[in-house]
């Protein structure tokens, strides 16, 4: 368990990163761009997945909004899946409420549009 004081940054967007992490108390805040695109306040809330998905730099910046404790499991996704299949169902169900939550916000915009 790593703890974060409020305003320390746990993800840095474009930077290289292992692993994820695992939200287990606090309040985070994700930013994209320098926009606050997200708060993360739920424990047992995964993020940081993507970039090791993807094989790829960070996608955000995630900021302790207040103190936090999170897990960092260092693994990469294939050995996750091997070991610890809850957790890769975790993180697909994780990515899936993601996809649907911008499909629909897709919609209400495309909506406003018209």
């Amino acid at each position: 368990m790593i703890h974060f004081k409020p305003g320390e940054k746990i993800i840095r967007e474009g930077e290289r990163g292992e692993g994820f992490y695992i939200l287990r108390q606090g309040i985070l805040e994700v930013e994209k761009g320098g926009l606050s695109v997200a708060q993360l306040a739920e424990p047992g809330t995964i993020f940081g997945e993507m970039s090791d998905i993807l094989n790829e730099p960070r996608t955000c910046t995630v900021i302790a909004k207040t103190d936090s404790y999170v897990i960092h499991v260092p693994k990469g996704i294939d050995g996750i899946v091997t070991a610890y299949p809850s957790i890769a169902k975790k993180i697909i169900v994780t990515l899936a409420r993601r996809l649907e939550d911008t499909t629909k916000s897709l919609l209400v915009f495309r909506e406003e549009e018209n």
